[in-house]
């Protein structure tokens, strides 16, 4: 179960789900005050699925040619 909002989108909700993923393991990392080179690598992984999360959504908004896309 989540406790956060899911959407209608299963591929928005598959992405919001790795983040709190992606998100709980770099707390647990900063709590631990685990080496820097592990919280690096999971920043990065936090950094590229962030890019991929919204230019997916970019790509889907385009398609669907979702009136607000342009604001």
């Amino acid at each position: 179960m989540t406790d956060y909002p899911q959407v209608a989108l299963d591929f928005m909700n598959r992405d919001h789900a790795e983040f709190i993923a992606l998100r709980e393991s770099l707390l647990g990392l900063l709590a631990r005050q685990a080496p820097d080179t592990e919280v690096d690598t999971t920043l990065g992984k936090l950094l590229e699925h962030t890019r991929h999360h919204f230019a997916e959504e970019e790509r889907h908004m385009q398609e669907a040619q979702f009136p607000p896309y342009p604001v």
